[in-house]
């Protein structure tokens, strides 16, 4: 009898080092925060879980490249989340890359 290989689960949470995606539709008023999105992967550096609690922007994530000038201030390699900002996440770029074509395809 043949055995289906199980994929492992991904957790339903972010944790301090899981790559992310950034939903980059939240962002439909910079354009250049869009582009930025489309193209980059962050890490998460840090979670400030007082942030969490009142429903605030709790995820740290860290840009390898410096993000855009925009409104909320100047051009930095951090920005903070919410997690339903975040498309996908995975502890390594290949299982974030897996996770990404999966919601892609609708799989």
């Amino acid at each position: 009898m043949k055995y289906l290989k199980t994929y492992e689960t991904l957790t339903d949470e972010p944790k301090i080092g899981d790559y992310v995606k950034i939903d980059s539709n939240k962002f439909d008023q910079d354009f250049s925060l869009i582009d930025f999105f489309n193209n980059e992967i962050g890490k998460i550096d840090s979670i400030n879980q007082k942030e969490k609690d009142i429903g605030g922007f709790p995820y740290y994530v860290l840009f390898q490249n410096i993000i855009p000038s925009f409104i909320l201030g100047p051009p930095n390699h951090y920005m903070a989340f919410r997690k339903k900002e975040l498309l996908a996440w995975a502890p390594t770029k290949k299982k974030l890359q897996l996770q990404i074509d999966i919601n892609k395809y609708n799989l």
